[in-house]
């Protein structure tokens, strides 16, 4: 009889410290609070399945897509997930997720150790490879498929390695699959890159295989939609076009090359990525034809779509760890000077020793988290952060039935939480690039359209990220605000249920725990205070969790300005301020248009001291304090007067200066003010153009940004050039030619290079 100890060797060995860690930290990793957006569509449809004992045909989440067809694959998924929440609630839920992650990490050991891989090296790899997978670990069906294709991956292992045939698993596996998410046409890569590498191998068809195989293909007919089913994964690769509005819009449907900056979970992929592909390149003797066609096609995806990166982790853990084995050996028959790696033995020990005691506790206290820029946070249940709960238990306690428009990542809470059909939610395979066309040229002064198109009684959605709605919505004299948390609003028309009174905003700091502070003295302790240090910080990472009612005040007190409530506001803003000990240096630029707005010149030099010793470069900065400088000498007037043109001319040129640092929603923000400031600003259009084109692939938006700028100026080179290159993008060649041939004639010297490359 087996002991545990042979089933599992390297419980008896010195290897079993660090990987028992890496399996801790994956625990860590997994046990999250449930913030993914799809979470309440796939739990309304599940509830809708068991409603009415089949699977939908059409859209009924929503009443603008009613006609929509909507092919779930996800129903499987959606029906157990909703019969567990039944039993087990959110919290179940939680603990579900991390059971998933345990399941797939125990599955990958299982390859590692059935191909002999040293403990060693199997704590390296699964270290950085976990790491690399931790983002997408979250109630999605997608887990799912990384349990699905793993479990495949040991079934073709087993059966290319040791002809043990256990292949009738697989039309199982697709069964399920094709039942549960749409990339079940992963499936098909798998199988028939082993195909593909018992033919060279074997270098004769294996009649076998290929009958497992067809039968594999052939049983995903076995879903509620059968050939419409199959196909349903051509619509998923539609995204991965550059052109598409969801690929340009939705970061997790960016290219992993177009992303804004990059942080340490990147930064891993990337070495992770390098890491192995030079391995098997550097063993290629070794490799076998199904590892190379495997590590291509998912380093393809991953580099695609950022969603993808976890699904190339998980292919590339035993590859990796197979050609780190043979590479190592083959640095010892050479004798060289690394072949005597008892260093590099002892250093690999230590670090994941050491990797994972650091990272354990700064997942819990969420650290991790922000330095990623992840929405993730550790703990069981739902995240009443992201999805918004509070703003549906409002509507739903106040019997708020009437029509909405919502932002999308709401949708799929809001059609779960409450009796009447949504605008839109995340499902974007129903939703189509139509309906959210229409939501993002409202973002740019159209919401009018949108308004006289839907007749919406009330406006729901995240103001974090929609604050153009906001913007908009406060200039209209028939909308008020009732609601407001820490990053939803609700917004009604004033003639819909005026048994609920407008929202007091003066009441936001009380509402969020707030005395309100009026000593001058005590306001400028708080704005001098000293900041603490970036180690300071880092350290209480490992002890101090986050305070998310610091992000809340953050958003609240943004709206409020978007308001024009500057009062609540700077309440909201010096809280936070003495709450983080001044480290958010984000609250001073606020501050100070706060301050420089009243003439309060003491206060604002303050902040524009504090934005300067963080941000030396910042010349919109700079200029205000040297205005606030001749001001306070002067002391003649209480109020800074400012020429519109000179102020518009440093948005510009701040707007210039963000678009070179790559923050390209800073620039658009300051060429928006430039053209608020200077209507006829056609340089600003340009350039907003150019960041709309050239750094967030909006093409139709820099189109129209063109158009400004040469209604303007006619005469614009720079515009026609720009112009011509946002018709390229838009397949319009002729019209891109056209552009191009009037900008040469203008002077412009990058059009001929357009022409000669392009316009033969």
């Amino acid at each position: 009889m087996k002991t545990i100890h042979s089933r599992f060797p390297f419980l008896k060995s010195r290897w079993a410290i660090p990987l028992s860690l890496i399996f801790i930290l994956v625990i860590v990793l997994s046990v999250r609070l449930l913030s993914d957006p799809d979470m309440g569509s796939h739990l309304r449809n599940g509830k809708w399945i068991v409603e009415n004992k089949t699977v939908p045909a059409y859209d009924s989440s929503t009443y603008t897509v009613t006609t929509h067809e909507y092919i779930d694959v996800h129903w499987m998924f959606q029906l157990f997930l909703y019969l567990f929440y039944k039993l087990l609630g959110y919290k179940g839920l939680s603990i579900i997720v991390t059971g998933m992650s345990l399941v797939l990490f125990l599955l990958l050991y299982l390859r590692n150790r059935e191909a002999d891989i040293p403990g060693g090296i199997t704590c390296l790899v699964f270290l950085f490879g976990f790491l690399v997978i931790e983002q997408r670990l979250v109630m999605r069906p997608e887990v799912l498929t990384y349990l699905l294709m793993t479990f495949m991956l040991w079934i073709l292992d087993r059966y290319f390695n040791k002809k043990e045939n256990l292949l009738y698993f697989l039309p199982v596996i697709m069964i399920i699959w094709c039942n549960v998410q749409g990339l079940f046409v992963l499936g098909f890569i798998l199988i028939g890159s082993y195909f593909i590498s018992l033919l060279v191998r074997d270098r004769k068809f294996d009649r076998k295989f290929l009958l497992w195989t067809v039968i594999s293909v052939v049983s995903c007919l076995l879903n509620p939609y059968l050939f419409r089913g199959i196909l349903f994964p051509v619509e998923l690769f539609t995204r991965f076009d550059t052109q598409n509005i969801y690929h340009q819009h939705i970061k997790e449907l960016r290219s992993f090359y177009q992303l804004d900056h990059y942080v340490f979970k990147d930064i891993l992929f990337i070495l992770f990525a390098v890491f192995t592909v030079l391995l098997v390149l550097f063993t290629y003797k070794k490799r076998k034809i199904h590892e190379f066609i495997l590590i291509a096609l998912f380093l393809y995806l991953a580099l695609v779509a950022v969603r993808n990166l976890a699904l190339f982790a998980i292919v590339s853990i035993p590859i990796a760890s197979a050609s780190l084995l043979d590479f190592s050996a083959f640095i010892r028959r050479k004798n060289s000077p690394v072949g005597n790696y008892a260093w590099i033995r002892h250093a690999v020990f230590w670090g994941t020793i050491i990797i994972p005691v650091i990272l354990i506790p700064r997942i819990i206290t969420n650290a991790y988290y922000i330095e990623n820029d992840s929405y993730n946070k550790t703990g069981i249940g739902i995240d009443p952060g992201h999805q918004p709960v509070e703003a549906t238990a409002f509507m739903t306690s106040h019997e708020l039935d009437g029509r909405i428009i919502n932002s999308i990542g709401a949708g799929g809470w809001l059609s779960w939480s409450l009796p009447q059909p949504v605008f839109m939610d995340a499902r974007l395979e129903v939703m189509k690039e139509d309906i959210y066309n229409e939501v993002r040229e409202s973002w740019d002064g159209h919401l009018s359209d949108l308004i006289n198109r839907y007749n919406p009684e009330m406006f729901v959605y995240d103001y974090t990220k929609y604050y153009p709605w906001t913007v908009q919505l406060v200039r209209m004299n028939n909308w008020r605000v009732i609601y407001l948390d820490g990053f939803m609003v609700i917004f009604a028309r004033n003639d819909y249920r005026q048994d609920i009174p407008a929202l007091d905003l003066s009441t936001a700091p009380s509402k969020t725990g707030i005395k309100p502070i009026r000593d001058p003295s005590a306001i400028l302790q708080i704005l001098n205070q000293k900041p603490p240090t970036k180690f300071s910080n880092w350290m209480k990472g490992f002890w101090e969790q986050e305070d998310p009612v610091t992000q809340e005040m953050m958003n609240k007190a943004s709206f409020c300005l978007q308001m024009n409530a500057d009062e609540p506001a700077e309440q909201l803003l010096l809280e936070n301020l003495k709450r983080t000990h001044g480290a958010n240096h984000a609250t001073y630029y606020a501050l100070a248009d706060i301050y420089r707005a009243r003439g309060d010149v003491e206060k604002a030099t303050v902040c524009y001291r504090k934005i300067l010793k963080s941000d030396p470069e910042n010349e919109i900065a700079r200029h205000d304090l040297q205005t606030m400088s001749l001001q306070k000498s002067s002391s003649t007037a209480k109020t800074v007067s400012v020429d519109p043109g000179e102020e518009a001319k440093r948005y510009f040129n701040s707007g210039n200066q963000k678009y070179q640092d790559g923050d390209f929603q800073g620039a658009i923000s300051d060429y928006n003010k430039a053209i608020s400031l200077n209507p006829g600003y056609f340089k600003a259009y340009n350039n907003r153009g150019i960041v709309h084109a050239m750094g967030m692939k909006q093409f139709d938006l820099a189109l129209k940004d063109f158009d400004s700028a040469i209604s303007i100026k006619p005469d614009y080179g720079d515009a026609f050039l720009g112009r011509g290159t946002a018709k390229f993008r838009l397949n319009d060649r002729a019209g891109a030619c056209e552009d191009w041939n009037k900008a040469r004639s203008l002077g412009n010297p990058q059009a001929n290079d357009m022409i000669l490359q392009y316009c033969k």
